[in-house]
């Protein structure tokens, strides 16, 4: 409730999309919805690029059947996390994700993500 929330509910939208992509269980509480990372000027640099693969297949969701849909909604949260983050700046997100900008534009063409 303390977070101002400068993306209104788009950014609310992201948070909670995330915080399900990366669940280890099945329900979201407050400390899986990283708020003090989001909140930070440049959490995707802070962390790990492969934090999130950590694990065992067992540690996956038990409703994956489509491995591509689920990969594709993990690479669009992070996309639109690093995009707030930056505040839309693709130079800026393609860096921080350590893609060049080519390859930002052509996953947000093919993810469907428009600013």
């Amino acid at each position: 409730m303390a977070h101002d929330f400068p993306g209104n509910i788009h950014e609310l939208e992201n948070i909670l999309a995330r915080s399900a992509a990366l669940l280890d269980g099945h329900i979201i509480d407050t400390g899986n919805l990283e708020l003090g990372d989001i909140a930070g000027s440049n959490s995707m640099d802070q962390q790990p690029a492969d934090e999130a693969v950590t694990g065992s297949a067992q540690d996956l969701p038990d409703a994956i059947d489509d491995l591509d849909g689920y990969l594709a909604n993990i690479e669009r949260t992070v996309i639109e996390v690093a995009l707030q983050t930056h505040r839309w700046n693709r130079t800026a997100t393609a860096k921080s994700l350590g893609i060049t900008l080519r390859s930002l534009r052509y996953r947000l063409k093919k993810l469907g993500i428009e600013d």
